[in-house]
């Protein structure tokens, strides 16, 4: 598996929830009301053949953006849920990080 494969589990995973999703970054100039983005939290090797990498664990980030909505937290079950039927493992709770301009935010962890 390669990164690319990587990002379209990602993508097949949560386009079932109907909402905006760009990989880095948003990319709209006027910032919807709800979105995901979704990154790389680093690919290292887990599998050594001598002294060359044979096999890789992926992990990625998936980060909810919401505005003005004080319990969000069914959206990260979901997110959590659709990756796992990909395939991914849960690293850890989704945690909530400091936004900016009303919005909450919510980083789920994943690696496979």
């Amino acid at each position: 598996m390669d990164e690319m494969q990587v990002d379209r589990l990602v993508v097949a995973a949560i386009a079932p929830l109907g909402l905006p999703l760009w990989k880095g970054v948003c990319l709209e100039d006027i910032l919807p009301d709800c979105y995901l983005v979704y990154d790389s939290d680093g690919d290292t090797p887990e599998l050594y053949e001598g002294d060359r990498d044979i096999g890789y664990s992926f992990s990625r980030r998936v980060h909810l953006y919401i505005k003005n909505w004080l319990d969000p937290k069914d959206i990260p079950k979901i997110i959590r849920k659709q990756l796992r039927q990909f395939g991914f493992t849960i690293s850890g709770p989704a945690y909530e990080i400091p936004a900016k301009e009303g919005y909450t935010h919510i980083v789920v962890s994943a690696y496979i």
